[in-house]
């Protein structure tokens, strides 16, 4: 399990790599604040469309589908009303067969409200209860394992939830498909005033990270290390290929990563192998390269 796509804190999220959208005759601004000892970025919209969109390489995607992803959000939300005609203050990942659409707004005591997509051509969306969970900032996680399809897990706080349906894509503008968002929708001009400290997007699914374990059976060994010299110089890879860095490429810094971890298990933290090994399973890497050609994770990546 790893990050490859967040926003953190009171960082200007365009400096992250998030593109700013906006739309519609309105006004609203994003700014770094301290909002009782949380760094978050707040954003404050009336009449106005404004959000942050990282698009997914093909490449990413498929790596979703095939590893599990989860996502996380951690918000607070003052005082908006909401409604099933406007998304407000929301959250989104879109992949090639599903949308998940989260939708947050407040009670008069500061209390979130949520509703989740149901249908991506009218976005419309329906109310899940959340009870009394107490005003301030809350974390909600979309949980999906491989294989899962339209349904996934919800986590509040780290508490499970329910389960949520996505909505299908089918015939959804291209635009809309690939990526993930965040931000205030407020075309209806009643007035948005939300801080985002969190938003972060990992391949895997909720489980504990041990690098080096490319076939996630939790013991770094002999079985990952084909892995990596099956996928050596590989330059659209994922974890499940032996990219265990996440900057896309199977290389010398991902057999060091393998060797370093060597033998350890979720359970259990064994010494790390003498340097010699490291050198026996970089040359046991490439020298089977004749034998197994090089894969890619999907579609190239563009970069």
């Amino acid at each position: 399990m790893y990050r490859f796509i967040d926003h953190e804190g009171s960082k200007d999220p365009t400096t992250e790599g998030w593109k700013l959208e906006q739309w519609g005759a309105g006004s609203g601004s994003g700014s770094a604040v301290d909002d009782g000892g949380v760094e978050a970025w707040r954003l404050q919209t009336d009449g106005l469309g404004h959000r942050y969109l990282r698009n997914l390489a093909p490449g990413s995607v498929s790596c979703m589908e095939d590893e599990g992803w989860h996502s996380s959000i951690t918000l607070r939300v003052d005082t908006v009303a909401l409604d099933a005609a406007d998304w407000q203050a929301h959250f989104e990942v879109v992949t090639n067969d599903w949308a998940y659409g989260l939708m947050f707004g407040s009670d008069n005591d500061g209390n979130i409200l949520l509703r989740s997509f149901s249908d991506m051509h009218s976005l419309a969306s329906e109310a899940v209860p959340l009870g009394d969970i107490g005003p301030g900032f809350h974390t909600f996680t979309l949980s999906a394992d491989p294989g899962d399809g339209q349904f996934i897990d919800l986590y509040v706080d780290g508490e499970f939830l329910t389960q949520l349906a996505g909505a299908a894509t089918v015939d959804a503008q291209p635009t809309w498909m690939n990526r993930i968002c965040w931000g205030d929708t407020d075309t209806g001009g009643s007035g948005i005033d939300v801080y985002y400290s969190n938003v972060d997007v990992r391949l895997g699914p909720l489980r504990g990270e041990l690098l080096g374990d490319a076939n996630s059976d939790s013991v770094v060994d002999e079985l990952d290390a084909a892995v990596l010299a099956a996928n050596w110089q590989a330059d659209d890879a994922c974890w499940a290929q032996g990219d265990f860095n996440n900057d896309g490429n199977v290389d010398e810094r991902d057999a060091t990563i393998l060797a370093a971890n060597w033998q350890k298990t979720v359970c259990n933290t064994a010494s790390a192998p003498e340097p010699s090994t490291v050198v026996l399973l970089f040359l046991a890497a490439t020298s089977l390269l004749v034998a197994n050609p090089r894969k890619s994770c999907s579609i190239s990546q563009t970069r």
